[in-house]
């Protein structure tokens, strides 16, 4: 409905933490954690080895990928047709729009 779940790809020497750690800082409740680790695992996932994150904005020079969910895979997209997606959604239900509403979603490190 809102144009689907997207990630970024940041480059190797961008500051992430672990899944783990971010679950911990963010005082994540520790049901929730357990059951994204148990959806991810039955998908094929592992969220204690490819899953990264931060809780600050990454620039868009540090970004080296930009993809989108089909449902079932991963597919490079350009930013201005993700905005363009759900923008028009978006603004009838809100107003404003930020680049960051279409970027709410798995950060990971380009590759994983």
């Amino acid at each position: 409905m809102f144009g689907g779940l997207y990630r970024i790809g940041i480059s190797d020497d961008y500051p992430l933490k672990r899944f783990m750690r971010i679950t911990l800082e963010s005082r994540q409740d520790k049901r929730l954690t357990q059951a994204l680790i148990t959806t991810a695992e039955a998908v094929g996932s592992n969220p204690y080895a490819n899953w990264w994150g931060t809780f600050y904005n990454v620039p868009r020079g540090h970004w080296s990928a930009l993809e989108n969910c089909d449902k079932e895979h991963w597919q490079p997209c350009i930013l201005e047709e993700a905005v363009a997606r759900v923008s028009h959604v978006h603004d009838m239900a809100v107003g404003e729009f930020t680049e960051a509403d279409v970027l709410k979603g798995v950060v990971t490190k380009h590759g994983d």
